[in-house]
């Protein structure tokens, strides 16, 4: 076996692929519905660690599993094994900030301000990789920051600022997860750099809860059918956006992807109650615009490359 995608990921992408796009969609809906049910989690007594370090523990093997069925080679040469140890503590931060932000603010104003790393990689690459970003993406950029700014402004008079936090830092480990593994690993599979990833958050987080002795579980049925849903949301979901990309391409894969914080802000009204303030959905919409029209930029290139052709 070798570290690059198996015999059904060399079909061409194909945009409207059915079960591409179920499993795009599927994905979505399993991260959004993940966030939403985590409130009862922590309504019952729950933390954010807690959630956190369990989402580390049942991804690893769902993972592991998922790498086996569709034949994927785990091991990596040790350079590129060190560059996604490293990145495994990022992903701890990515575990833990992700779910554990809603412990203390609402579930739309989390995945909305967790869902800003696409524009933090569009920064690092201008500033880290010195590309220039042109007119386009530089005004995408001032779209999206400025839907934070707008958001963040009217939050923290209202919500926890440790939420706030919680959320901006997980999505920017995400996106330095996301910089760093394009440009120094990007001969590995995706997948398979996930699972180690996942593997070093996976301890990581357990020794932080084992140590630290904070991480709370919650009481009653409600609560663990609850954490279980999440665990197994998260698990479950990632898988099926890998499962998606190669049918349907990155380009629509992205786009189907940026639905997610409104399945969750949908799914927080119908099942929570939870509603973002008038400004909060203003500033919403501009983050998810800014990141559309960076997408866009992107792939006009590849649309002019294809008609050449």
């Amino acid at each position: 076996m070798r570290n690059v995608p198996g015999p059904g990921y060399r079909r061409l992408p194909d945009a409207n692929d059915r079960l591409g796009l179920s499993f795009s969609f599927a994905g979505s809906l399993g991260l959004g519905l993940a966030m939403v049910l985590s409130r009862f989690a922590y309504e019952a007594g729950a933390n954010g660690l807690a959630l956190g370090t369990a989402r580390a523990v049942f991804i690893v093997p769902a993972l592991f599993v998922f790498c086996y069925l569709t034949r994927r080679n785990l091991r990596l040469p040790r350079a590129d094994w060190l560059h996604c140890a490293g990145l495994g503590f990022f992903t701890a931060m990515g575990f833990y900030g992700h779910i554990g932000a809603i412990e203390y603010i609402s579930v739309g104003l989390a995945a909305v301000l967790f869902f800003t790393f696409p524009p933090i990689i569009g920064v690092l690459h201008a500033t880290v990789a010195r590309e220039p970003p042109g007119l386009v993406k530089t005004v995408a950029f001032a779209v999206a920051f400025g839907g934070i700014a707008l958001m963040l402004g009217v939050s923290f008079d209202s919500a926890d600022p440790r939420g706030i936090i919680l959320a901006l830092v997980s999505g920017a480990c995400v996106g330095w997860n996301t910089f760093w593994t394009a440009r120094r690993v990007p001969h590995v599979d995706g997948v398979v750099a996930v699972f180690h990833m996942s593997t070093v958050a996976f301890v990581v987080l357990v020794s932080v809860s084992v140590v630290s002795g904070k991480g709370l579980l919650p009481e009653g049925g409600v609560g663990w059918t609850a954490m279980a849903a999440v665990v197994a949301l998260q698990a479950v979901s990632l898988p099926l956006f890998y499962l998606g990309l190669p049918r349907i391409g990155s380009l629509k894969a992205g786009m189907i992807a940026n639905v997610q914080p409104l399945f969750s802000i949908v799914l927080a009204f119908l099942i929570l109650g939870e509603l973002m303030t008038p400004t909060q959905l203003g500033g919403a919409a501009l983050v998810l615009g800014g990141i559309w029209m960076m997408q866009r930029a992107d792939a006009r290139p590849k649309e002019r490359d294809r008609r050449r052709r």
